[in-house]
């Protein structure tokens, strides 16, 4: 049977499905306190803590497929991120700073909605940018 590789989008669902779990492990705990004893109450909010880090780890996966699966390589979007940084200290006006500054954070948020497009067209402004930056 062949494996099908995991999407960026499935592991944010899985993580979104984990973290309901997890609430509801908590809620669960809440709601019955005064019944459980401390050892039940103990092994759920484990149990509750241990789905919310798996969670956290299924995000942290999702972007990395995400990445992977962009256009723009990892290690280009750490290049225009330092480029930006060395551009950013010759900028002479606020207005172009902040531009400059609101772009990179724009593509942080692309990645963070696993639109590798959209990743990749923020990572193409974040350059452009710089490029132009860097000529004036």
């Amino acid at each position: 049977m062949p494996s099908k590789r995991v999407t960026a989008e499935e592991k944010f669902e899985l993580a979104s499905k984990y973290q309901s779990l997890a609430n509801a492990a908590w809620q669960y705990v809440k709601e019955n306190y005064d019944t459980l004893s401390a050892k039940e109450r103990s092994d759920l909010l484990s149990s509750q803590t241990t789905l919310s880090n798996h969670a956290t780890d299924l995000v942290t996966q999702g972007l990395t497929v995400l990445v992977d699966e962009s256009k723009a390589t990892l290690a280009a979007m750490q290049g225009v991120i330092s480029d930006a940084e060395k551009v950013l200290k010759d900028i002479k006006t606020a207005k172009a700073a902040l531009g400059l500054v609101a772009q990179v954070i724009g593509l942080a948020g692309s990645l963070a909605t696993g639109n590798a497009e959209l990743a990749y067209q923020a990572f193409v402004a974040v350059q452009t940018s710089v490029d132009k930056l860097k000529t004036v």
